[in-house]
């Protein structure tokens, strides 16, 4: 912040400075700040892909969820090869529901990337949202050998568990109890981020961990990077009235509209 503060002092023109203070506003939950920043760096390059990406991400977070997705849709036309805004226009089709199309926008990735961790899992979570596991595996192995390390017998567990052949229950334990942000970790040997955790665990039929799961991430320092996508998530609707979820949406600045129409309804 302190670089791009200074960089701006010495040249107000330049698209990067209100690019790179747009991402720590929207990191600490300023995100109208981040929005006005963002949209500054757009008016001085309109070819900023990366600045099309942030602000589609957190019109999405602000609870403008079309506004988003058509901010991001403008990113993937400016630079269509880009593998990160493929796999952001992915995930926030998933939140609108629209999981064929998030599965239409990463597709065309693995032709040109094959080893595209991001729009692999983009689509193999939306093939499981969709019920059609068959379609999922492929995506998920596929995912599994870019991570080694033993996530290949993550995957046959889950599958495992979603199909019956596993214990479900004790993968559920499995995934709830991980450390937060594992995944990172190569020796881990977990290749599921907070995202994937909570929506496989709803999948699951677990809400109960899940909502433990999304409470406990919620304190961590980095919550509002790794819970601000999935809390809006429609798999997690059966929670979403929850007091506790509701704290948790909370913490991490998020608008939430489908608790505005849900918990509304039911009250």
């Amino acid at each position: 912040l302190d670089a791009a503060q200074r960089a701006l002092a010495l040249d107000p023109t330049q698209a990067e400075s209100y690019l790179a203070m747009g991402n720590v506003a929207g990191k600490t939950g300023r995100r109208q700040t981040a929005a006005a920043l963002l949209r500054r760096a757009i008016e001085l390059r309109p070819s900023s892909a990366t600045a099309h990406q942030w602000l589609g991400t957190t019109l999405v977070e602000m609870g403008e969820l079309q506004s988003g997705i058509a901010s991001l849709e403008r990113a993937a036309m400016v630079d269509p090869r880009s593998l990160i805004v493929a796999s952001n226009l992915g995930s926030m089709l998933s939140i609108a529901g629209r999981n064929e199309d998030a599965i239409a926008a990463c597709l065309p990735t693995l032709e040109y990337a094959p080893d595209a961790i991001l729009c692999s899992s983009v689509i193999g979570l939306s093939y499981l949202i969709l019920g059609d596991r068959e379609r999922a595996r492929p995506f998920y192995d596929r995912w599994a050998a870019s991570v080694g390390a033993g996530a290949d017998r993550q995957v046959a567990d889950l599958f495992d568990a979603l199909e019956g052949r596993g214990d479900r229950k004790a993968f559920a334990r499995h995934l709830h109890e991980l450390p937060l942000r594992s995944y990172r970790d190569p020796r881990s040997g977990n290749m599921f981020s907070e995202l994937d955790i909570l929506v496989l665990l709803m999948l699951l039929g677990e809400p109960h961990h899940a909502l433990d799961y999304a409470e406990r991430a919620s304190h961590a320092p980095t919550a509002m990077g790794d819970l601000s996508w999935v809390v809006l998530m429609p798999s997690l609707d059966p929670i979403r009235c929850d007091p506790r979820f509701v704290a948790v949406v909370k913490r991490v600045h998020v608008v939430d509209e489908r608790a505005a129409r849900l918990c509304t309804s039911k009250s």
